[in-house]
């Protein structure tokens, strides 16, 4: 899947690097489908946030899914209708995963 969705070098957050192949080649082995949209909004369901401005532009991520981090996403919850986040205003508020210290 290497060069279609990656780690982002700071591990955490990801990213579809290449929409085209992702379509093709990952949501129908994965998921089924090969409706990208579709796949968003399940991310989203997840509780997932993706980064509005900065270097990690476009990436997705949770705070209990981390790379190298396994044992964490077993607490992952699908949330509700009425418990989904609220979308991030560009104002600022996305994390800066390159400058966050490494536990």
């Amino acid at each position: 899947l290497s060069g279609v969705i990656a780690w982002k070098p700071h591990g955490r957050s990801w990213q579809i690097e290449d929409r085209n192949e992702f379509r093709r080649r990952v949501l129908p082995a994965y998921f089924q489908h090969s409706n990208v949209a579709s796949f968003i909004r399940l991310v989203n369901a997840w509780g997932f946030r993706r980064v509005q401005a900065g270097v990690d532009y476009d990436s997705y991520y949770h705070e209990l899914f981390l790379r190298g981090k396994l044992h964490l996403h077993v607490r992952m919850r699908r949330l509700t209708l009425c418990n989904r986040k609220v979308p991030l205003e560009i104002s600022g508020q996305c994390p800066d995963f390159c400058n966050m210290p490494v536990r």
